[in-house]
């Protein structure tokens, strides 16, 4: 059973199960098969005899799965495996985001997953969620989506409690099928962020040992770790859990300009002794920040501009505040670092470190 339909890593996996000897495959996911590329797969499928049944059903719905699973019953093979692929994004910022747009999104791997669990049989060889690196690192702009896939690597360990099979796969960027296929200019943002790409023949190498260890070996596998780039990668990659992932590629030893480290950038504001000396070194340091996360040469900014005028936009502004926050112990409003140019935030943050200190 693959629930989640036939987007680009769904008619993928699909088509590689057929190649690995299933001979029944079952189809799930909410709206059926309505795109042109769906049903080619299937066609395709049945053309190599492999028996396909389709159900349009929600899975966060309990009911739904019961009545789906009973009407199966009739008409296919016991069920030997799931591979749990269901998902709604959402992209708004957990400040800005509905009870309603949380529960969307939470709905197919939270519930969804529950239900699974619940309805399907015990014997099953293999219980699959592919979930995301996401749930380990986190997302600014995809909070409820990070958060089921959290759920799902525990979830994983719970059932590997009960003595029933599982893993959660946890996903990076997959590179040329699906979304991040389409749109390069996000693929290469991610790479430079710290994330590592993965095509879909790797893909579905890690969907084989994924499956062969359902009992055995880790319950989660975390997937799509890149390289660690000081200024550069996501500012989440500078928690205590990933302290291993950044002394990797630090260079161990090797100098680097103090501007250009967060320890170094700390050491030299605290060196300021008034506010003007402090704007002109938080200045530099937005300046580099966000000629590297935008990739333009930093003197392409002019520090009187707006930061908005070189594309910085509500999912950078986060990176922004985030990186402020921890660099320089400060607090600025996303709305403030869109709307003001970069000499008006670095006098700002200046003040409230200056202020800081004073008290």
């Amino acid at each position: 059973m693959l629930v989640g339909g036939l987007g680009g890593i769904g008619r993928e996996v699909a088509l590689w199960m057929a190649q690995n000897g299933a001979k029944s495959l079952i189809f799930v996911n909410r709206s059926g098969l309505s795109k042109y590329e769906s049903q080619m797969t299937v066609r395709n499928l049945v053309e190599k005899g492999i028996q396909i049944t389709t159900r349009a059903c929600d899975i966060s719905d309990e009911t739904a799965v019961q009545q789906m699973l009973h009407d199966l019953s009739y008409c296919v093979p016991p069920i030997r495996g799931l591979i749990q692929a269901a998902m709604v994004l959402n992209d708004v910022h957990i400040e800005n985001m509905s009870l309603d747009e949380y529960r969307d999104v939470m709905g197919p791997k939270y519930h969804g997953t529950w239900n699974l669990h619940r309805h399907l049989p015990t014997d099953l060889d293999f219980f699959l969620m592919l979930s995301s690196i996401s749930g380990v690192i986190g997302n600014a702009t995809q909070a409820a989506y990070a958060s089921g896939c959290t759920f799902m690597d525990a979830f994983a360990s719970h059932r590997r409690s009960l003595d029933l099979p599982a893993v959660s796969l946890d996903l990076g960027t997959i590179t040329d099928v699906g979304y991040l296929a389409e749109n390069k200019d996000l693929a290469t943002k991610m790479e430079r962020q710290g994330f590592q790409g993965t095509d879909t023949p790797t893909l579905l190498s890690l969907i084989q040992v994924a499956i062969s260890q359902s009992t055995g070996g880790g319950a989660q596998l975390v997937t799509g770790l890149g390289q660690w780039k000081e200024m550069e990668s996501l500012g989440n990659f500078d928690a205590p859990l990933f302290a291993h992932f950044r002394y990797k590629f630090q260079g161990h030893g090797k100098s680097t300009a103090l501007g250009d480290s967060m320890e170094g950038l700390k050491i030299e504001l605290d060196a300021a002794k008034t506010v003007d000396q402090a704007t002109v070194i938080i200045r530099d340091a937005l300046s580099r920040k966000i000629a590297s996360h935008l990739s333009i040469p930093v003197e392409n900014i002019n520090p009187a501009n707006p930061v908005s005028e070189y594309g910085v936009d509500s999912h950078v502004a986060v990176e922004l505040r985030n990186w402020v926050s921890r660099s320089m112990n400060c607090t600025i409003p996303i709305l403030e670092i869109l709307a003001r140019s970069m000499l008006e935030l670095s006098h700002k943050i200046a003040s409230q470190r200056l202020e800081g200190k004073s008290e």
